[in-house]
């Protein structure tokens, strides 16, 4: 009986959309993410237990490079298992340390791990989700009224949070990545999925542009304008889409309430403005403090436990106790190693960034991908949250896997 199962198409094609349905985590409940991915692991370690396939370890060497920046939490959590900071900590990276094992069996189980097949359903999730929050919130009205998109935005962006569950800036940048996937794959689209094509990147960019997160519209920017001119080879053609860009980049610019209002801030007097009011300005006071703290602890860091303690100190001083105590991480991934486990901790992050990079070469989306993380960990601790911890592993694990071959 094992033995059938081992030669049906059942033995792969269950760990197969399992790990597909992964890349659904934008639109999904995080439980419901958590336990697909326990499911696939559970599956895999009794696939392996049972019929020992090859190549797990030839897959694992890559892989496990995932969790080697992490080490210094689990480290810490060891010795500090009792505090509840830790512990929370622990539960966000404990991905890191699982993911890379249930990967390496899942490519010597099912070998073809099906890129196009990820990103089409990760782009398609964000489309479902973008498409259910626009009519809740037209339904109730919040986009048509002014005041939503004053203050940055600010009513507007709570109501999209509320709907989506998401936090704009990781919408924004789910978003943005699904855009220049559909950008990529439409040279490869046929003619009768054209339109659904259109009517989907008008959809999410509409999304992006009016949740108007900084950072992700100038990933959007910069991928865009790489991949056009990968794909476009014609002069007069790239340049009519060229201008076609810029001219829907200034009309946004004057006629998107919100990202006029979030346009307006940068080039407003910090003195008129309550630190609340002003995005910029807040961001600037958090980046100082960061610094100031990581340079204060420059070798060992500050450690996770201590870290936001040190920071909300070092806020309240900066910003006269109008920064909220205990609310703004440090809005750098890279800063975030940095305070909290020192030069050391930072330096072996950036390798392993230096890593992705060079295994992204091997595919122009990749590059993209691994662009658009370091671009927006620059303004966003996004490890500090679940969805991005999935964003980050599944992406890391696809450009690891695609063309690596068992030994």
């Amino acid at each position: 009986m094992l033995k059938r199962f081992k030669t049906s198409e059942y033995s792969t094609s269950i760990p197969q959309w399992l790990f597909f349905s992964l890349f659904a985590f934008p639109a999904l409940p995080l439980k419901l993410s958590n336990l697909l991915f326990i499911l696939l692991t559970v599956y895999l370690f009794f696939y392996w237990i049972i019929y020992k396939p090859s190549g797990v370890l030839s897959f694992l060497k890559f892989n496990i490079l995932l969790a080697i920046p992490f080490i210094p939490y689990l480290v810490e959590f060891l010795f500090h298992f009792e505090n509840p900071i830790m512990r929370f900590e622990m539960e966000k990276k404990l991905l890191f340390f699982i993911a890379p094992f249930t990967m390496s069996m899942y490519m010597a189980v099912v070998k073809p791990i099906g890129f196009r097949t990820c990103f089409n359903v990760f782009a398609g999730s964000v489309l479902v989700l973008s498409f259910y929050t626009l009519v809740v919130l037209l339904f109730n009205q919040v986009m048509f009224q002014p005041k939503s998109f004053e203050n940055s935005a600010f009513i507007f962006r709570e109501s999209f949070e509320h709907v989506s569950h998401l936090h704009p800036t990781y919408y924004g940048l789910f978003a943005t990545i699904s855009i220049l996937w559909l950008v990529n794959e439409s040279v490869n689209v046929s003619s009768k999925w054209k339109y659904i094509l259109l009517f989907s990147l008008v959809l999410l960019l509409v999304l992006d542009l009016l949740v108007a997160a900084k950072m992700p519209l100038i990933i959007l920017a910069i991928g865009s304008v790489w991949l056009i001119f990968k794909n476009f080879k014609q002069k007069k053609k790239l340049l009519i889409i060229y201008i076609l860009l810029v001219t829907i980049a200034a009309v946004s610019f004057l006629f998107m309430p919100s990202l006029n209002n979030r346009l307006q801030e940068i080039n407003a007097n910090p003195q008129t403005f309550n630190y609340f009011q002003n995005t910029v300005v807040q961001r600037q006071i958090i980046f100082d403090s960061n610094v100031k703290v990581a340079l204060a602890h420059f070798w060992t860091g500050t450690g996770t436990r201590n870290a936001q303690f040190l920071l909300d100190y070092c806020y309240s001083v900066m910003s006269a106790g109008l920064i909220e105590a205990g609310k703004y991480n440090s809005h750098n991934q890279f800063l975030s190693f940095f305070v909290n486990y020192g030069i050391l901790g930072l330096l072996v992050f950036v390798a392993l960034f230096v890593v992705l990079f060079r295994f992204s070469l091997r595919y122009p989306f990749g590059i993209i991908l691994i662009l658009a993380l370091g671009f927006s960990m620059l303004t966003e601790s996004i490890l500090e949250r679940q969805m991005g911890v999935y964003l980050f592993i599944l992406s890391s694990i696809l450009i690891f896997n695609k063309n690596t071959k068992p030994e």
